[in-house]
């Protein structure tokens, strides 16, 4: 084996909401939608993490309005999991391709520490 075996998650699957996503971002005053991070793996002692935004887009009254490249993302993803404000019905497989696996709807999170233009 190349490798030693590490502590990873794989096959996760989050029961999917209500509300469909359009509706989620229809809700949103000003936020960003993330379609894709760095590698966020927080700290398992602290939940601390930090991860840089690779591509989303900006939210402004409810619509997608201008896409947003670059900017960090930080926290405590156990402050995350407790500020989690809706969960979307229409679910993805993801694969972050070394271990991360599972079947994920889209979630809105209140608070999010975001810096950047």
């Amino acid at each position: 084996y190349s490798i030693q075996p590490v502590d990873q998650t794989s096959n996760l699957i989050v029961i999917p909401g209500k509300k469909n996503l359009e509706k989620i971002i229809s809700e949103i005053k000003h936020g960003l939608i993330v379609y894709k991070f760095s590698w966020m793996a927080p700290s398992e002692e602290s939940g601390l993490f930090s991860s840089e935004i690779r591509n989303a887009a900006y939210i402004e009254n409810g619509e997608i309005t201008k896409s947003v490249k670059g900017g960090i993302m930080s926290g405590n993803v156990f402050d995350l999991i407790n500020n989690v404000s809706a969960i979307s019905k229409e679910s993805e497989v993801l694969s972050g391709a070394t271990a991360f696996s599972g079947v994920m709807p889209h979630a809105r999170f209140e608070n999010v520490q975001v810096a950047g233009k």
